[in-house]
């Protein structure tokens, strides 16, 4: 054999050895596993809530199931949604209720026409002294268990699915549940 071809082979040789032992490291190493569940998200600490007060919290990159409650009421009935359509991108605006062992989270929109809830508003106390949820923009009223309890709205309060854990709140990223339609 020449001394060049030597060369050669032996270079390739070892190219070759080196390649299938990478791979073979690559094939045997673990892969990485997400901490947590990738189908939820953690949006507040269980010890900030108090009972019967909502807090009002903004879950990262959840608007799309703000769109999808208002698709499920666009397709369920007479009353279509009055707002205009909801971008899927963005933060999501949620009040949190805990009382009597449970947390609920509510979509921080009415339902009809996508206006912003407010709690604060003077006067928003319930005859039991629980805050009251309302729209901004018509007077919809919602108590702390999402039920419409007065205004225009035909619709109780869109809710994301809530699960608690290590002291988090978390809420499920694929989970809307469209408020259902108000029988008078």
């Amino acid at each position: 054999m020449h001394r060049g071809a030597r060369v050669s082979f032996v270079a390739s040789a070892a190219l070759a050895i080196a390649v299938l032992g990478t791979s073979a490291f690559a094939a045997l190493t673990p892969k990485p596993v997400p901490i947590g569940d990738p189908a939820r998200i953690a949006i507040a600490k269980l010890s900030t809530l108090k009972e019967r007060e909502p807090q009002y919290v903004l879950a990262s990159g959840l608007n799309r199931l703000k769109a999808e409650a208002r698709k499920i009421r666009s397709t369920a009935g007479p009353y279509p949604p009055m707002s205009a359509a909801v971008t899927l991108e963005g933060d999501l605006g949620v009040y949190l209720v805990r009382y009597d062992g449970m947390v609920r989270a509510f979509i921080a929109a009415d339902p009809r026409n996508g206006c912003r809830l407010n709690v604060d508003h003077p006067g928003m106390r319930l005859a039991d002294g629980g805050l009251a949820f309302h729209d901004v923009c018509h007077g919809s009223l919602y108590d702390v268990n999402g039920e419409h309890i007065g205004g225009p709205s035909p619709w109780n309060l869109d809710e994301l699915l809530v699960s608690v854990g290590d002291g988090l709140v978390y809420v499920d990223r694929k989970v809307v549940i469209a408020g259902r339609r108000v029988l008078y």
